[in-house]
């Protein structure tokens, strides 16, 4: 009944867990239970649970045994017995091997250290070069999970059997089981790593594997399960040995490997004789020749793609001469030697990638046609030069004198994976066109502008990721200068609405932004305006041809398909989704001018003050919208500069203006020749508020005179009258009242030293010493007096530029009253 059949089911499941706490022998008890079994049923459920739990495999050969008298009743039952008695010859078959190489330590990478050995061909000698300059890249490749299992560790019957699973019960045909392994990565591959390790040892091991597929019933007529558990073993399963693997595979002449895989080219191309001939459409060992295709792991692909290459070419040759032409041998060839061209493409990129590469698939052949390879060029192009004009030479330079160049390029593509950029600008390395990615995607240097615009948005992302990186951030900006108008304003919106944008907003409104140097904002500050100017002169383009333009999209759009007939360009051209999108994003918003001059001005503000005064700066832009500034899409909004502002507004403005002037100048520490060298920015600022520039010019120069900064004022600031840069009349005026602040606190220094200086003050002009007291009462005193005789200088100069006969008599008086003081106390 099946009440009782659960209660033997669980305590034969006790004892045997028993079994593995306390190194028990549940031998008798489970005999005991197993003899009391008289329906087949039951048995069917008793011996599965009895091998994927028993270390013991005499014990399950008793059960088996057991079982035989109730298998003749129950087809199902005999089924099961075939199954596991399968398994028990299988397991006895690795297990003695195992044992028997416990004692010799020796795997092939141990032997025959003292004997030459030489790559079999050209393509292995450039696999193990692949395999060397992967190691001195330090490249580590994404792989699915696994378990890894030590070569010294022997594998248990119960993990055997819980990893295998009947694929096809005996049949007339086959007397049989087809055993095969589980689906499951990490119980699936500790035991190919067992299965195959007879191929990594001497030349009588090589039984071992034939008798272990042999008892699975995977010899015959199972081709592509074979093919698919070698291919998983030699690509997942060496753990650290692949050099292991290459010196099997592409040293030794009569290797495991290689006697393996030439045995199943020789089954499939006599398999394929009796059929048809073997033409240039054949690919021989085609499941290893596609999970190839599939897979991430480029260096032992190409290794094991040489290995099957180079078996292939030693069945054919044999085959070609005996068959009298029916087989071959460079037609069977070209589709491996293909695979083995794309591959080193791939491990080139792969090996040329750095950490912040975002790839839109895993790297593999199959995935091909979803990787942006534009993107990928420009990025290959970046780590050669960052120079635009360096950069479109090579391109030129690659249409013009590409040519196939045979196999030996792949030394030059090594040598350019172990080349950082740091070293090749300390020792000077000429940079080869043949070390470029470039160089070999013949598709893809024709568009200099679509490769520049992912050069513009790679820099600008670098930039992002490391903003103290202003030379990053420099050389992003003549990229983007560079862009061709097809690309340009949504290359030009999208790093504004990515990068400098955000950067901004945080910048303004969040306090999360560590302190910034005052050098860092006024650059990124400068970028972002040559953004926006770049950006509003693509839109002001693309409103002229806009239809001219659509032509000219669709008319290359065309192009790209056709250039997919040439099956000898490979990677095959795709088109640009990434750019594509990006001018989709763009049809979707409406630009507005008068957001880009709104912007303009709080991005120069932040270049003229700390972060302290960003409350005046909002009240000279208007409290209301301040807030919306650099939001998402704000360049999309109704954001202007209102008309006519009120006048708290235009008393804000200038008074940001001012203190940006005082901070300016207390900053300059050059002798000036043209005032507009050092206030560009602020007199950009001054325009978009609609204020005077020649009243920012003369603020400042009165500003440095303020400062006792005389020294730094050359005079072609002060004579250059008929350019109309300053206020003639305003720098005079507002000069006398400094001049006049000079003059009292020197006057009041004269007074405090008593009869020192007696005698000059009895010389001076009483009246003329109380108009100047009163012109500078109105002014807080001076922090800095300059030399006297920087003042009477100064006051020469206002002499010749007023015009005010008025003004010019009260200069003359001035002049002439420090001109007696500088006489007296010979200054």
């Amino acid at each position: 009944p099946k009440p009782h059949h659960h209660i033997q089911l669980q305590m034969l499941q006790q004892i045997l867990s028993s079994q593995k706490d306390d190194n028990t022998n549940p031998h008798d008890k489970v005999m005991e239970i197993v003899s009391e079994i008289t329906n087949p049923r039951e048995l069917i459920t008793v011996i599965p649970l009895v091998a994927t739990n028993t270390q013991d495999v005499t014990l399950l050969e008793q059960v088996l045994k057991q079982a035989q008298t109730l298998a003749k009743q129950d087809e199902s039952l005999q089924s099961c017995l075939a199954y596991h008695q399968q398994l028990v010859q299988t397991f006895q078959y690795i297990h003695d091997f195992q044992v028997r190489q416990s004692d010799k330590h020796k795997l092939f990478e141990e032997e025959e250290t003292d004997v030459r050995q030489q790559p079999k061909s050209a393509w292995a000698m450039e696999g193990l070069a692949w395999m060397a300059t992967q190691a001195k890249v330090n490249v580590t490749t994404p792989s699915a999970p696994s378990t890894p299992s030590k070569n010294s560790e022997l594998l248990s019957f119960s993990q055997f059997c819980q990893a295998c699973v009947l694929h096809k019960p005996p049949s007339r045909n086959n007397s049989n089981c087809i055993i095969v392994l589980k689906d499951s990565y990490r119980t699936r591959r500790p035991i190919l790593q067992h299965l195959f390790q007879p191929l990594l040892h001497d030349t009588f091991s090589y039984m071992t594997l034939t008798n272990v597929l042999e008892s699975m019933g995977l010899q015959e007529q199972q081709d592509a399960i074979l093919e698919s558990y070698f291919t998983e073993w030699y690509l997942h399963c060496h753990h650290g040995k692949l050099s292991t693997l290459a010196k099997a595979s592409l040293l030794q002449l009569n290797s495991n490997i290689s006697r393996w895989c030439k045995s199943r080219v020789a089954a499939s191309v006599d398999a394929r004789l009796e059929k048809e001939h073997v033409g240039a459409d054949t690919i021989l060992l085609n499941t290893i020749y596609h999970k190839i295709h599939e897979t991430e792991q480029l260096v032992p692909a190409f290794l094991l793609a040489t290995t099957v290459r180079d078996a292939i070419s030693s069945v054919c040759q044999k085959r070609e001469v005996r068959t009298y032409g029916k087989v071959y041998n460079q037609n069977v060839l070209q589709p491996w030697e293909i695979l083995l061209k794309q591959l080193r493409l791939l491990i080139f990129v792969q090996l040329r990638l750095d950490e912040s590469s975002m790839l839109e698939a895993p790297l593999s052949l199959q995935n091909v046609s979803e990787l942006n390879w534009n993107r990928l060029v420009a990025q290959d192009e970046l780590r050669a030069s960052a120079n635009v004009e360096e950069l479109v030479a090579l391109e030129q330079q690659s249409r013009e004198n590409h040519t196939t160049g045979g196999n030996n390029f792949w030394r030059h593509m090594q040598q350019a994976c172990t080349i950082s950029e740091d070293e090749r600008a300390e020792y000077l390395v000429e940079l080869e066109p043949t070390q470029t990615l470039i160089w070999y995607v013949p598709l893809y240097y024709k568009d200099s502008a679509i490769l520049n615009a992912h050069r513009t948005i790679l820099l600008f992302g670098k930039f992002q990721r490391a903003r103290k990186r202003l030379d990053v951030l420099q050389q992003a900006l003549a990229h983007c200068r560079a862009l061709s108008k097809e690309y340009a304003l949504a290359v030009r919106y999208e790093m504004w609405q990515g990068i400098l944008r955000p950067l901004f907003q945080e910048y303004l409104f969040s306090a999360s932004l560590e302190v910034v140097e005052a050098d860092w904002i006024q650059t990124v500050g400068k970028a972002a305006l040559i953004v926006l100017n770049l950006m509003e002169q693509s839109m002001n383009q693309k409103r002229k041809d806009a239809s001219k333009m659509d032509k000219e999209q669709e008319e290359g759009e065309e192009e790209d398909t056709n250039d997919d007939d040439d099956s000898n360009n490979w990677p095959p051209l795709q088109p640009d989704r990434s750019l594509k999108l990006l001018s989709q994003k763009l049809k979707q918003v409406q630009l507005h001018g008068d957001a880009f001059d709104f912007h303009r001005i709080l991005i120069l503000g932040c270049m003229q003050c700390p972060s302290d005064q960003f409350q005046t700066l909002a009240q000279a832009v208007g409290t209301d919208v301040f807030s919306q500034a650099f939001q998402p899409n704000s360049l999309c909004g109704m954001l202007s500069i209102p008309i006519t502002p009120a006048k708290s507004q235009v008393e804000a403005q200038m008074e940001f203006i001012q203190t940006a002037i005082t901070a300016r100048a207390q900053a300059t520490t050059r002798v000036l020749d043209r005032v507009g060298d050092v206030l560009e920015d602020l007199e950009t600022l001054a325009l978009l508020w609609s204020v005077d520039i020649r009243d920012v010019r003369t603020l400042f120069v009165l500003a440095l005179y303020e400062l006792g900064q005389d020294e730094l004022i050359s005079d072609a600031i002060l004579l250059n009258k008929t350019s109309g840069s300053l206020d003639v009349e305003r720098l005079v005026d507002d000069g006398i009242v400094l001049i006049c602040q000079r003059l009292t606190q020197t006057v009041l220094d004269f007074r405090s030293n008593g009869g020192k200086n007696r005698s000059v003050l009895s010389r001076l002009d009483a009246d003329l010493v109380e108009w100047i007291r009163a012109q500078a009462s109105e002014r807080k005193p001076l922090d800095v007096i300059p030399p006297l005789s920087y003042t009477h200088a100064w006051l020469l100069q206002l002499l010749r530029m007023s015009t005010c006969s008025e003004t010019k008599q009260s200069l003359h008086s001035l002049s002439v009253l420090t001109g007696i003081v500088l006489n007296e106390i010979g200054e």
